[in-house]
Formats: structure tokens, C-alpha cells, sequence
């Protein structure tokens, strides 16, 4: 095996010091505020709500949904997609980062590659704010539509739905193997 890279070494190791109950449930108590107090300031935006939710659309759901927008709702969502919803996809990743390597160092030693999976809620990050560049993108445009846009805004929403769900279920696989192990240690 080959040794890290010093710099990535100590990232690693400021990351462990922070992968611990004393900052991850603080953190997990203000994850709420983000669906419940912050996104509702979107306002309302109408029946379907905003594209980011949205597991998957197509350019013809994306029109139809912007359409739907009163110049309050457009405003609001365009507002939000470039400040809360670019500053949420920094907390979960960085809340999701550290509850795979609290797991993952119950049962992995520090040296093991599995320990790159940390990186996958950055990487889910790095997709979530493309997607709300490019549904604001959509929004400047306005009226003026770019369906290439919109399907690629969906095809981004549909990878940050798929990648949180991959990442979710590997920790929870990961997070169960480790009281499997636990156990064979008693």
C-alpha cells in the first residue's frame, strides 16, 4: 500500500477529529432548519413546488413549471437557488462526510481505500450546485427557453437524487457490517 500524500493525510486527520458525537449531533439538530425554516422562504411557488425536489424532469416539465411561477414565486426560487440552496449542499456534505467516517473507522483501519467514499457527499455537492446554476441559467433566460438547458438541469437532479441514494445506502450497509463486527469482537 502506498503511503498518502502528506496534505491529504492531514485532511484526513482534521476530518477524523471532527467525525465524533460532540460536533456530528449539534450538527444534526440544525439540519432541520434548512427544510423547515430556510426553504420555506422560497414562499409559495405553486402546486409542484421547485425543480430541485423533483426526482427526475424532462425540458416540457421544467417549462411547465416555470410558467406556473408568478413573478414572486420566480423571483423567490431564483433568490434561494443562489443563497441557502448553495450553502445546504456544503452542511449535508460535509454532516454526511463525517457520519460515513465515524462509521467507516469502526470497522475499516485509516489506511483502507473505502475510506474514499468521504469524498462522495462532496462530489453530490459539486452536482447539487451545477444543478442550481444551471436551473438559474434557465430562469436569467426567461421567457426565452433552452430546452438542452433543461434537460441537462434535469439530467443533474435526477444524478444528485441517484447519488445520495447510492452513498445513503452504502453508509447504512457499511453502518450495519460494523455491529456485525462488533459482535464477532465480543
Amino acid at each position: 500500500m502506498t503511503a498518502l500524500p502528506l496534505q491529504l493525510s492531514h485532511l484526513l486527520a482534521w476530518h477524523d477529529r471532527w467525525a465524533v458525537k460532540s460536533h456530528i449531533i449539534p450538527l444534526l439538530l440544525i439540519y432541520p432548519v434548512f427544510p423547515l425554516v430556510l426553504f420555506p422562504w422560497i414562499g409559495d411557488v405553486g402546486d409542484f413546488g421547485i425543480l430541485d425536489v423533483h426526482l427526475y424532469y424532462n425540458a416540457e416539465t421544467a417549462y411547465n413549471l416555470l410558467k406556473s411561477y408568478d413573478a414572486a414565486a420566480f423571483a423567490n426560487y431564483r433568490l434561494c437557488a443562489l443563497t441557502v440552496d448553495m450553502v445546504y449542499p456544503v452542511f449535508y456534505a460535509f454532516l454526511i462526510s463525517l457520519l460515513i467516517a465515524s462509521v467507516l473507522r469502526r470497522r475499516y483501519t485509516a489506511g483502507q481505500s473505502i475510506h474514499w467514499l468521504r469524498a462522495a457527499p462532496f462530489i453530490i455537492m459539486l452536482v447539487d450546485w451545477f444543478e442550481n446554476l444551471t436551473i438559474v441559467r434557465l430562469m436569467d433566460q426567461w421567457p426565452i427557453f433552452d430546452a438542452d438547458l433543461a434537460n441537462m438541469a434535469g439530467l443533474l437532479t435526477f444524478t444528485k437524487w441517484s447519488l445520495l441514494a447510492v452513498v445513503m445506502s452504502l453508509l447504512i450497509v457499511v453502518w450495519l457490517l460494523s455491529f456485525k463486527q462488533s459482535d464477532l469482537k465480543s
